[in-house]
């Protein structure tokens, strides 16, 4: 059993990793969303394993379950967000750049990668202001969702509180 000064320590780092993940997810990097993917993963294989040695009672058991439903929870509401946004732009989208672009490949043109990419950001100059309405509500509430917990969970941590109802979905 750890000293309650090593269990608060341990749940600060933890609730620190998960920012850093969280904040890595919005860069658009393929290094950074793997670098996010990667923290969230031993942000949630630590909850798991240091949750399990500790008693129920404890503050760090308290926080690791209340990280491990911000984590599950939050992810499931985004997978969801994100299935709806996908089938909303593939509806409503302007998808004229695309066809252009099958059209070409049909009659033998061939892209490079450089032409791929440029592609695809005449696609996302042409769609950007609907893809940002679109994003706000159905991918937004899963990221205020989490940002919610994060922040009241590291706030309460910070201070050595429990949370009221760790497994709780609010």
């Amino acid at each position: 059993m750890m000293d309650q000064q090593k269990q608060k320590n341990l749940i600060n780092v933890l609730y620190i990793f998960l920012i850093v993940s969280t904040i890595l997810s919005f860069v658009p990097e393929g290094t950074a969303q793997m670098a996010s993917l990667a923290m969230i993963t031993v942000v949630l294989l630590a909850c798991y394993f240091y949750r399990r040695k500790q008693g129920d009672d404890s503050l760090l058991n308290n926080h690791l379950t209340y990280m491990i439903g911000t984590i599950w929870i939050g992810s499931a509401v985004l997978v969801i967000g994100m299935f709806v946004f996908g089938i909303w732009v593939y509806l409503q989208g302007d998808h004229s750049i695309i066809y252009n672009a099958v059209d070409g490949f049909q009659n033998g043109q061939s892209f490079d990668e450089a032409a791929m990419r440029q592609i695809m950001m005449d696609y996302m100059t042409a769609n950007q202001p609907f893809l940002i309405l679109s994003s706000l509500p159905t991918i937004g509430p899963a990221i205020l969702y989490i940002v919610y917990r994060v922040a009241n969970g590291y706030g309460r941590a910070m201070k050595g509180y429990r949370i009221a109802k760790p497994k709780g979905w609010m």
